[in-house]
């Protein structure tokens, strides 16, 4: 499944916030992210992806500051979120100085009832705040870049070596090989070349295809694991065919059933 996800790029020039009467009072900033043209029938099927930006002097240790809330009739609700991608900016490109920021992203599935818009906010700016405890069916186990990743819908395998495989396809590239839906686990997603995501691929008349699943391993293999989703980022050259540069992301979801890929060559 390719991403289609929501993307917000928001910059932290709020103020600090008025007191009120929820869990919340504690929290010196908010920052808003508004979700429009939602669609009820859609909604908490796809994630939501937030880049962000935040002064440093007002959130010293994100991982454990930020909190994700969702604003309702009653009060603001707090919405289970994974924080990405995280980096710290301390000075412009010429070496002067700038007020130093802290930037990444925020993932989490709208949890909003009915259509139109709905606002959430980003709070930060508790330093006794202690991190946010998530439930998640998500697991990991295996030896990269061949890891098994689970949650309550599927089992997904990722590439590796398997005995009676063809050798063109014998490899630990970390590619889809299977997915298992738990409600059906007798027919499973997958080839008899242990592969079943093969593209990108790339064609030189002189030197043939060669496709992603030849990596034995790539030469960038990551993994990052959370409450939200589990991302296994991998790049590197086409063996053979050097001169391409290829980069394929998966990630899966806690409590859905498919995986999404990102891919560039």
């Amino acid at each position: 499944m390719k991403r289609i996800c929501m993307s917000l790029v928001l910059m932290a020039v709020c103020a600090a916030s008025t007191a009120r009467s929820d869990d919340f009072s504690a929290w010196k900033y908010r920052m808003p992210v508004v979700l429009s043209h939602r669609d009820a029938l859609t909604a908490g099927l796809v994630p939501v992806d937030v880049t962000f930006s935040v002064f440093a002097d007002r959130c010293d240790v994100p991982k454990k500051e930020i909190r994700l809330a969702l604003e309702t009739a009653s009060g603001l609700k707090e919405v289970p979120f994974q924080l990405s991608r995280l980096s710290q900016w301390k000075k412009d490109a010429d070496g002067s100085k700038s007020m130093p920021t802290v930037n990444g992203m925020i993932t989490f599935f709208d949890e909003a009832p009915g259509n139109g818009d709905a606002r959430y906010y980003i709070l930060y700016g508790n330093p006794e705040a202690k991190p946010p405890s998530v439930r998640t069916d998500l697991a990991v186990s295996g030896k990269g870049p061949s890891w098994i990743i689970e949650n309550s819908k599927m089992t997904v395998r990722l590439h590796g070596r398997k005995d009676g495989v063809a050798e063109y396809t014998n490899h630990d590239s970390g590619q889809l090989s299977s997915v298992v839906l738990k409600a059906k686990p007798g027919v499973p997603f997958e080839t008899k070349e242990n592969v079943l995501h093969w593209n990108p691929g790339c064609f030189v008349p002189a030197r043939g295809w060669m496709h992603s699943f030849a990596w034995d391993p790539p030469e960038v293999c990551e993994i990052e694991s959370g409450p939200v989703f589990v991302e296994v980022r991998r790049s590197g050259s086409f063996p053979l065919i050097p001169e391409v540069r290829l980069s394929v992301n998966y990630r899966v979801f806690a409590g859905r059933a498919y995986v999404e890929s990102g891919t560039v060559l």
